[in-house]
């Protein structure tokens, strides 16, 4: 609804795995958190259907959900065929909003500046709004995953996409 609502079209969900039990009380907290991503995805990740068509890909974005084991943890994966988060723009508007200085920007690495996402207060919207702005979505979702036990992995590449990996400790059912 939300994709309809701003003018985004994507494919139907792609959901893989999910077989396996967890403990919804314990996950509750973590999966509650799971709509700013989603928001993220659709608002910031995901082309309108001109804009896809004029950089050759599909006129329909997707989003795909993975569950599986990795190792002893659990893995959800959250990826999109978007524009991919591009840290130079990132390290712009941590300058810009005083967030870092210019000089620790200039040094931080392409991984360093994407972790800042995940902070509070930091945010790309120049206003906010119902859907954002505020810049605590990501910053909850990586709380309730550190509470967990859990880490985040974040994959992105400029005009392909982005993939977030959440890795929780395994304590299934």
């Amino acid at each position: 609804r939300l994709a309809e609502r701003e003018g985004i079209h994507i494919l139907p969900l792609v959901i893989e795995g999910g077989d396996m039990l967890v403990d919804p009380e314990w996950f509750q907290s973590f999966a509650k958190t799971l709509i700013h991503t989603l928001r993220n995805v659709i608002v910031h990740g995901i082309e309108d259907s001109e804009e896809r068509i004029d950089l050759g890909k599909e006129q329909y974005g997707s989003i795909q959900f993975s569950i599986r084991m990795a190792g002893d943890q659990i893995c959800l994966t959250i990826s999109d065929d978007g524009r991919g988060i591009d840290p130079e723009r990132i390290r712009s508007i941590l300058v810009e909003k005083g967030l870092v200085e210019t000089a620790v920007a200039e040094h931080l690495t392409d991984e360093k500046t994407l972790d800042y996402i995940f902070t509070e207060e930091f945010s790309t919207k120049e206003e906010v709004d119902e859907l954002g702005g505020r810049g605590v979505g990501l910053s909850a979702v990586k709380s309730a995953l550190e509470e967990m036990g859990g880490a985040v992995q974040l994959r992105t590449v400029k005009g392909r996409g982005t993939t977030f990996e959440f890795y929780f400790p395994n304590a299934s059912i």
